[in-house]
């Protein structure tokens, strides 16, 4: 189930060059582009980052539902699989708790859904504890009984300086590249940031309680979108670092 993406390596002063060239045509040749999924954001600035990509719920567990019964676990997943494969090609090393319709808590798990839920939490902890991971990106979608709610946005482990400076990275993407929130960044204290070992940030990418946003986030398009922000983000929070 775990799968390791191409590990790129270079030296430092060319993964600065490379990163630099890329932001620069981006950005003030104002290269748009209408397909991310088709040419992601390359850079050489995550080069043997080993990231966890966590898709949530599954399974047994749908997680939120929309007005047209579009299922959270099915949307993550399909955002997930995109990020995976644009991270991998900017040089990280990917890590997925699920590709699947799948819960971590196995098939031989005989308790209650409570308890079946905890022990997906704990065995998503385990793995990315396990693996020594750099980073650890949980991807979700957000629900109100209120329908008016759009936009995505990110938590940060409260007090964890890294993870906060990734988190305000990629939410200033998602308002860059969606253009359907002002939210910024928030300090949480989930089950997941309390239990890892390395920055952890969980990633509401938006309201699938909105019908319009529903609509959106069943699209290849759209998720290709968020995975574009998410990555575009990632990488600008790294070359802050240099």
């Amino acid at each position: 189930m775990i799968f390791r993406g191409v590990i790129v390596v270079k030296k430092r002063s060319v993964c600065m060059v490379l990163s630099v060239l890329a932001l620069f045509l981006l950005t003030v040749l104002g290269m748009k582009m209408e397909t991310p999924e088709e040419t992601p954001a390359l850079s050489y600035a995550l080069g043997n980052m080993v990231i966890v990509i966590d898709a949530g719920h599954g399974g047994v567990d749908p997680g939120a539902i929309g007005p047209t019964n579009v299922l959270e676990k099915d949307v993550v997943l399909g955002i997930s699989r995109i990020l995976e494969d644009q991270l991998s090609k900017a040089g990280a090393l990917i890590i997925p708790t699920r590709r699947y319709d799948e819960d971590l808590a196995g098939d031989e798990f005989t308790g209650t859904i409570r308890q079946r839920k905890q022990e997906d939490m704990r065995s998503r902890v385990e793995l990315a504890n396990k693996e020594n991971a750099d980073l650890f990106i949980s991807v979700h979608t957000n629900a109100e009984t209120s329908r008016k709610w759009t936009g995505g946005q990110v938590f940060y482990d409260t007090g964890h300086e890294e993870s906060e400076k990734i988190a305000v990275a990629i939410q200033e993407a998602l308002k860059k590249e969606l253009k359907n929130t002002d939210r910024s960044a928030r300090s949480a204290n989930y089950y997941l940031m309390k239990n890892n070992n390395m920055p952890t940030i969980i990633i509401e990418v938006g309201f699938i309680s909105n019908p319009q946003e529903e609509k959106m986030l069943v699209t290849e398009a759209y998720q290709a979108r968020i995975a574009h922000a998410i990555c575009s983000g990632l990488v600008a929070s790294q070359l802050n670092d240099e």
